[in-house]
């Protein structure tokens, strides 16, 4: 089975910067953390874009790569006429190729930052995303992904996602702290558990 953790919510700002914080937090433990994050870029008229940010060597310049930045998309099945943003299909290119080099590299933990309708329609991240999965299941490194709580059922449905994640948080709306079982802290704690385990094997 595949082996996973989650990081819900609806605003894809709080998603990046939990995910951040435990990649940081996990590599202060001593685990090896690849991937990347998505970071949100809003221009001088309030539009917004994406940019990837690599994660590993926290701490040194991060490699990035432009993702989406605003206008109108062209027609296709990867952006619906209600985007806002054009993507760039080489940054997925370029995503999915830091996540095997970090895999091939001994990663115990990789992150992909974002989740969203174009991964639930096949496109995106989907197919890096389902191959580090893969890898999972063959004592590849765990996955840690993020994704926005409404399309999370649907999320879970195309990744054939049955089994319980390592570890979860569903970030509430507005920001502020998580409380309960779901604490940023049990996060990091199950997330060091999951992986160091796997790293002894």
């Amino acid at each position: 089975m595949a082996c996973w953790a989650l990081i819900s919510g609806e605003d894809s700002v709080d998603r990046a910067t939990c995910a951040l914080s435990a990649a940081e937090r996990l590599t202060g433990l001593g685990l090896s953390v690849g991937g990347f994050i998505q970071r949100r870029d809003v221009d001088a008229e309030g539009r917004k874009g994406y940019t990837l940010v690599r994660l590993g060597g926290l701490g040194q310049a991060a490699e990035t790569a432009p993702l989406a930045v605003p206008g109108t998309p062209p027609p296709g099945p990867d952006e619906g006429p209600s985007c806002s943003m054009t993507f760039d299909p080489a940054a997925f290119a370029t995503a999915a190729r830091w996540a095997a080099e970090d895999a091939e590299a001994g990663a115990d933990l990789l992150v992909f930052g974002g989740v969203s309708r174009l991964e639930v329609s096949g496109h995106g991240h989907y197919a890096a995303l389902s191959a580090a999965l893969a890898r999972s299941e063959s004592g590849g490194p765990a996955v840690l992904f993020c994704a926005r709580a409404s399309l999370l059922p649907r999320v879970l449905d195309r990744l054939g996602l049955e089994d319980e994640p390592l570890a979860a948080i569903e970030l509430p709306a507005g920001g502020g702290s998580p409380a309960g079982p779901g604490t940023f802290e049990r996060l990091v704690a199950d997330l060091s558990a999951g992986c160091g385990r796997r790293a002894a094997v």
